[in-house]
């Protein structure tokens, strides 16, 4: 049978809405009755008496209740939420038109990614991400896992059908996120010690083994990021930390634009040089007049993709389609993949939709960049450092290689993509950062507080 102090503290305790919090909560005040009641019968209250006191000297349960809600509370970010189904639904309405036209065959697997993403992050969300700290190298190691996964399904492919086109499973945006998530827990254990510069450096070339040297170099911007908030907050020197990452930086981009040319019929080099020297290459065409047409409709060279990106942007409306999309049929910008996506909005919707949509992408990042200032955890901090650079850095550059402002690279751009693990992977994302926000308020309380409080 339970007692009076049983009630009471359950009472109290069903109603707090921090579940993770409750168990906590109930021993605090357990612990503050038993050493009131202690004090009653030291006074020579009985002690059936002297517990009855003690849980009256609490106060009302209702209020202790509302107290602990505010400091337990936890924030839903109902903005971010609704902005991603609106980017989630774009999707759903490109590929549709994709489908339409015959330029993609199966998107099945598409949907049923944004639904599986909509499902696991619903768990993600309730459950406290800060459970993962301590199993930072377990969590690592499942990353790993699922790069090698990624590896051997490659190698299959490869092997039954002689290419991997075929709508490829990369669970390597999986060991992505993974990998985020570790880091932060690593770099907060370790510091800058040879332990993180080791697991860094294994999960990059994890990602060499399923060739998609794009990721790497996102992968290495996204270490930097988080590596500089956690240094700069160890060791306050910011200005010269600064300084070596900018160079740091700057060397990495600069080996990163030939690494992210993944065309493999020019190669890095060549599609680099024809990027920036698009003029020269028109001009030995146009002396070659016997090749002139097989070297302009040659759809494997980069120059050719260049060239009808070029074609097709000059064209673009402000709204309705592009009339340079009816021109080359399937393949009028070589091959419809999904680094090309915001391209073909442009020139399907046109470009007042387009930017409309870029807003609505800029919005959300920038709102959980906001959200980060509003978060105390160190360790959710550089979770989420991590995952919006990552977004951020992949958006920028998936959108300038659209634009044709950037050289021809395998990038997605994030939540709008035929590209059916890099919406899982968005979806996953932006749950994750919003787990870490919804806890901004659920500290740990001194031992004065809850005195106070109790």
């Amino acid at each position: 049978m339970k007692t009076n102090q049983e009630n009471y503290l359950n009472s109290i305790c069903k109603k707090i809405k921090c579940k993770d919090k409750r168990k906590r909560i109930y021993e605090e005040l357990k612990t503050h009755i038993e050493e009131t009641k202690k004090e009653f019968i030291k006074q020579g209250i009985p002690e059936e008496r002297a517990e009855e006191q003690a849980i009256e000297e609490m106060g009302n349960s209702s209020e202790i209740v509302k107290e602990f809600n505010k400091i337990y509370k936890i924030h839903i970010d109902y903005l971010s939420i609704i902005t991603m189904f609106i980017l989630l639904f774009v999707t759903i309405f490109v590929t549709s038109i994709l489908v339409k036209e015959n330029l993609v065959n199966n998107i099945n697997s598409l949907y049923i990614n944004i639904l599986i993403g909509c499902i696991i992050s619903i768990p993600i969300f309730l459950i406290s991400y800060k459970k993962l700290e301590k199993h930072s190298i377990l969590v690592f190691l499942i990353g790993l896992l699922f790069s090698i996964i990624s590896y051997f399904i490659i190698q299959y492919k490869l092997l039954t059908y002689g290419n991997i086109a075929d709508n490829p499973i990369y669970f390597s945006y999986i060991s992505i996120l993974l990998y985020i998530i570790a880091y932060a827990g690593i770099i907060k254990k370790y510091g800058k010690s040879w332990k993180t510069f080791l697991l860094a450096i294994i999960s990059i070339i994890s990602l060499l083994a399923v060739e998609r040297i794009s990721l790497i170099v996102l992968l290495t911007i996204t270490y930097l990021s988080m590596t500089i908030n956690q240094i700069s907050i160890r060791n306050n020197k910011k200005f010269y930390i600064g300084l070596f990452t900018s160079i740091i930086l700057v060397t990495i981009l600069s080996v990163g634009i030939l690494s992210l040319c993944e065309n493999k019929f020019d190669g890095p080099i060549k599609t680099i040089s024809t990027f920036f020297d698009r003029d020269t290459q028109a001009a030995i065409m146009k002396k070659n007049n016997d090749n002139e047409f097989e070297l302009t409709k040659d759809h494997t060279t980069s120059y050719y993709t260049y060239q009808r990106k070029d074609e097709i942007l000059k064209q673009c409306k402000l709204f309705g389609e592009s009339e340079a999309l009816n021109s080359n049929g399937k393949n009028y910008i070589g091959e419809l993949e999904t680094q090309n996506i915001f391209l073909f909005i442009i020139s399907k919707l046109g470009w007042i939709p387009s930017i409309v949509l870029l807003i609505a992408i800029s919005f959300l990042i920038i709102k959980l960049i906001k959200n980060i200032n509003y978060i105390d955890d160190n360790y959710g901090k550089i979770i989420s450092i991590g995952i919006i650079t990552y977004l951020l850095t992949s958006s920028v550059l998936s959108i300038l290689i659209s634009l044709n402002i950037f050289p021809i690279a395998s990038i997605a751009l994030p939540f709008i993509s035929i590209g059916n693990m890099n919406i899982l992977f968005s979806i996953l994302s932006l749950s994750v950062c919003l787990s870490v926000y919804s806890r901004k308020d659920i500290l740990e309380l001194s031992k004065e507080d809850r005195k106070v409080l109790c």
